[in-house]
């Protein structure tokens, strides 16, 4: 039972605050999840206060995830965005812990959200790029491969059909000769002999 209580305790410790910012902005690897949970929280305290306000903190996480779902990849680079703003406004903040409703992420979102819509949605556009790139260079490569195969077999075809050909006349040509050539031969071995 005690063993039950410390982990209570410990886990109460360990689990960040969705309500106050992190505070890891000079972590080496910080948790992104604090962030992003942050971030939400700060939406959901602004919907009543300032719905306007608390959209453009959704669109941001509508990038998120609509780029997580796009590639799959572990790899979010709108995480780290979303992470620099709230450390950048944690920085602004002379390094002063603030609450998900507080006023000063409200005041730091006003001037700063938009500039990080941008640059979610430029983050998107340039995956979105990479992947219309990728499949045009899979296309480019299978309709190459294609015209390989063909042309491979077209001349195997037609070269075939030419050394038949050829053998063919050899063999024509040969037969009237050989039959000189013997005679020649035999003449030759009776007068050597």
């Amino acid at each position: 039972m005690t063993i039950l209580i410390i982990l209570n305790m410990m886990s109460r410790l360990l689990v960040a605050d969705a309500f106050m910012a992190p505070n890891t902005c000079d972590d080496l690897l910080p948790d992104m999840g604090e962030y992003i949970e942050f971030m939400e929280e700060v939406g959901n305290l602004w919907v009543a206060k300032d719905p306007g306000q608390a959209k453009k903190i959704y669109d941001v996480l509508a990038i998120r995830k609509i780029y997580q779902e796009t590639t799959h990849d572990y790899i979010n680079p709108i995480d780290k965005q979303i992470k620099d703003y709230i450390c950048d406004c944690y920085f602004t903040n002379d390094k002063k812990p603030y609450s998900a409703d507080s006023s000063v992420i409200r005041k730091y979102s006003e001037k700063n959200i938009k500039k990080l819509i941008s640059s979610a949605s430029d983050e998107y556009i340039k995956l979105k790029m990479e992947i219309y790139k990728e499949d045009k260079r899979e296309k480019m490569t299978a309709a190459m491969r294609e015209k390989i195969e063909k042309l491979r077999s077209e001349a195997m075809f037609g070269m075939e059909k030419e050394l038949n050909n050829k053998f063919d006349k050899k063999l024509k040509s040969k037969g009237t000769r050989n039959e000189v050539d013997t005679t020649d031969n035999t003449d030759k071995l009776i007068k050597i002999n």
